[in-house]
């Protein structure tokens, strides 16, 4: 198993270096004898009348379909503001060709793409690649994403909703929840034994990477992740 996850180097933002630094600490703290794949490269012009994350999304999910079309291992695909609670090896315990992260609590926006599971099979592969047709049609047809968007809300779960709904069949699909492999805002508060991923996402990511206290519904994960910076700064510093 491998774990890929995509940094884009946008000026004056140092800090998702930073984000990117204590995930793969906690990656081999938790799993060190997994392999974390970085793509690091430069990040994408904004295209006219579109939000820059919408550009970034496209480019990542090329990445991921390219990376997995010659991969050998299964993979979990991860944004890098994430963080590793413990280990992922036995999200490949269930047969699947793919499977996602599904909100734990039922709200408008059914999941987050945040982290994502392929096995390397010809199913899987098919069902990214068209993903990524999709995507990259949405990208560039603001009416055709607007259909998906309202309810899958952002660019790749978009595409990805238009897959489990229009193209249903393609591949073998397993649905994980969000509290136990892709901490989001609805879990955020009720992190626990099982959770693997915690997801630092939006104000969340603001906020610990503006050092704040932790407070509210942020608490526990603000906690968990400035205890992992403390442990990767000291443990190089001690080296």
């Amino acid at each position: 198993m491998e774990i890929v996850t995509v940094q884009f180097n946008y000026q004056g933002r140092p800090n998702y270096k930073l984000l990117l630094q204590v995930f793969k600490y906690s990656v081999k703290k938790y799993m060190p004898n997994i392999k974390l794949v970085e793509y690091k490269i430069k990040a994408p012009e904004k295209l006219p009348g579109r939000p820059l994350n919408f550009n970034y999304n496209d480019v990542k999910l090329k990445i991921w379909v390219d990376h997995l079309k010659k991969a050998k291992e299964n993979v979990i695909f991860a944004d890098c503001d994430m963080l590793a609670l413990q280990s992922a090896e036995h999200a490949f315990n269930i047969p699947f060709d793919i499977a996602y992260t599904a909100r734990t609590k039922l709200v408008r926006i059914p999941m987050n793409g945040g982290i994502m599971m392929a096995r390397p099979t010809q199913a899987a592969i098919n069902f990214f690649d068209e993903m990524y047709k999709t995507n990259h049609r949405m990208l560039h047809n603001v009416s055709f994403h607007h259909k998906y968007r309202v309810k899958w809300a952002g660019m790749n779960q978009s595409a990805f909703g238009y897959m489990i709904t229009e193209r249903k069949g393609i591949a073998k699909i397993h649905k994980y929840i969000t509290r136990e492999w892709n901490a989001v805002d609805c879990d955020w508060n009720h992190i626990n034994e099982k959770t693997v991923f915690c997801h630092y996402k939006s104000k969340l990511r603001k906020l610990i990477l503006k050092n704040a206290p932790p407070l509210g519904i942020y608490k526990k994960p603000m906690k968990i992740w400035y205890n992992m910076k403390k442990e990767m700064l000291e443990r190089k510093k001690n080296k």
